[in-house]
């Protein structure tokens, strides 16, 4: 007997099992005609969420957090550039982003409104990091033969806070300051000003380790230091010499971690021209995990101050005094990686820099290069409000090998900002006050403080009108005295136009109309 019995159809099934197709069929259609027209109708209702739950990104427009894009290529971003453009090629991290949200746009747009898209068709994108909720990013999908575009928001959400890294630090621990110098007495002196500050704030223990090139000024360097030093106790030095006349930042460095006879784990690659506070030294100290982590600041550079300072009618103050950030006063040297906190076995472990380089420019780049392809070391890069580059006319006769177009460049941009270059050709240009932001020679020499100008503008435009006040009044009175008839068309107009024009004498302090305004 056979295990199992073929049955006849039931017509009632069939039936049943059509009106099902036709109606998820029909059902179907009609949400799919729904969805598009949600895309014609640009009002908020018809609008699709993925997860009403979700935390909604709300801000004001004060905060400016803005979007950056891509176009399948290249990174539009508003972040600071280091290659000095506009645009820029993704990097891993961002693309593999690009990659996940793009898929999960054409996933989710495939189901909700039963339209594929390939990634090509899915190529704008836009996306900002949202402090506390996370990275939002937007992408827009259109087909040449749609008549629609299609738009998806993902958020990926921050996950859960957790500690993933605690240290602790014996702030009696010495930093060794490695420097190399050549010449440059004076820079030389204002550096060791600034270093006594930062060792009598007792904040951490400081040793300093000059490695000198021979040269005329070799000699004055070391009795600066040496002088130096007597009026800073708890400062340790070591000077070293090198009898070789050209100049080669790698070798100083090389040198100065490996003979100093300063006792101090953590070491600091410093230059001359590089200043800092008491707080910086103890992130220098705090940053570097042996073994783990490696500390590559970024430097503020300062903008020429003689240029700066003029430009707004202002006294340059004392070097010591300009250690401020600001819009007009420097830039942060995003492409420098010169300056390096680490332990010195860290150093060594590395193989320091490559001696064979001369001159400077180039080898921090290529010590960072070596440091990352060591897959244990983490980098830290990280703006720092402590660290200041000086500014100083750039010489680029010791530049290495092929460096000299990014040294000409560093010579353009360490003069001043755009808006300030931009105001200074209107000043030099056209001697053209721009209505009180830049004023002329003449005008800044008559100016003694903004308070003083400041009263005498309010006194004198009081003055200004109570002086034409009287004047319409007695014009008025020597017009009822006479008879009205006689009076000429023309005396008309000029009492006429006396009443009615606002103030338009020239200040007795100013060349320029009194419409002024302060722009540093």
């Amino acid at each position: 007997m056979p295990l199992y019995r073929r049955r006849s159809p039931n017509n009632s099934c069939i039936v049943t099992l059509s009106v099902l197709v036709f109606v998820t069929f029909f059902s179907g259609m009609v949400y799919m005609m729904s969805t598009r027209w949600r895309h014609y109708v640009l009002t908020p209702e018809h609008a699709t969420w993925g997860d009403r739950a979700s935390t909604a990104v709300t801000h004001t427009i004060n905060d400016h957090i803005y979007f950056s894009s891509y176009d399948g290529q290249s990174v539009y971003t508003n972040r600071g550039m280091t290659g000095g453009s506009n645009k820029r090629a993704p990097h891993s991290l961002e693309y593999e982003m690009f990659r996940k949200v793009r898929l999960e746009a054409i996933m989710f747009l495939a189901t909700k409104g039963g339209n594929f898209y390939t990634k090509d068709n899915c190529r704008h994108i836009r996306y900002r990091d949202v402090p506390g909720v996370g990275v939002e990013v937007d992408v827009v999908c259109r087909r040449p033969e749609l008549t629609l575009a299609e738009r998806v928001t993902v958020l990926y959400p921050l996950q859960a806070s957790r500690v993933t890294l605690h240290t602790q630090v014996a702030t009696t621990e010495r930093i060794n300051i490695i420097m190399p110098l050549k010449g440059r007495p004076e820079i030389f002196k204002l550096f060791l000003n600034n270093l006594q500050k930062v060792v009598a704030s007792g904040n951490v223990k400081v040793g300093l380790t000059v490695v000198c090139f021979f040269d005329k000024y070799m000699e004055d360097n070391r009795l600066a230091l040496v002088e130096a030093a007597k009026n800073m106790t708890d400062l340790q030095t070591d000077f070293i010499e090198l009898p070789q006349e050209s100049f080669s930042r790698s070798k100083a460095l090389n040198v100065g971690v490996e003979q100093s006879e300063i006792e101090g784990e953590v070491v600091f690659l410093c230059d001359v021209d590089v200043l800092f506070t008491p707080d910086f030294l103890l992130r220098c100290l705090t940053m570097p995990v042996q073994n783990h982590q490696v500390f590559f600041p970024i430097v503020f550079s300062q903008y020429n101050p003689e240029l700066v300072f003029s430009l707004f009618g202002k006294k340059v103050p004392p070097p010591l005094d300009t250690l401020f950030i600001d819009d007009h006063s420097g830039f942060w040297r995003l492409w420098g990686h010169g300056m390096v906190c680490l332990y010195k076995s860290d150093f060594l472990k590395i193989s320091g820099l490559n001696s064979a380089r001369n001159g400077w420019g180039g080898e921090d780049l290529k010590f960072l290069e070596k440091t990352s392809k060591m897959k244990y070391y983490k980098i830290i890069r990280s703006l720092d409000y402590g660290l200041f580059h000086i500014y100083h006319p750039k010489d680029c006769k010791d530049v290495g090998q092929g460096m000299m177009w990014s040294c000409k460049n560093l010579q353009a941009m360490s003069e001043a900002s755009n808006v300030d270059f931009g105001l200074w050709f209107f000043r030099k240009g056209y001697n053209s006050s721009l209505w009180g932001i830049l004023r002329t020679e003449e005008e800044w020499k008559k100016k003694v403080s903004d308070e003083w100008n400041r009263k005498v503008d309010v006194e004198w435009e009081k003055n200004a009108a109570d002086e034409q006040e009287r004047e319409v009044d007695g014009k008025l009175e020597e017009v009822q005295e006479e008879d009205i008839m006689s009076v000429q068309e023309s005396d008309w107009l000029s009492i006429l136009v006396m009443i009615l024009s606002p103030i338009s004498h020239t200040h007795p302090k100013q060349t320029q109309p009194l419409l002024s305004c302060s722009y540093y």
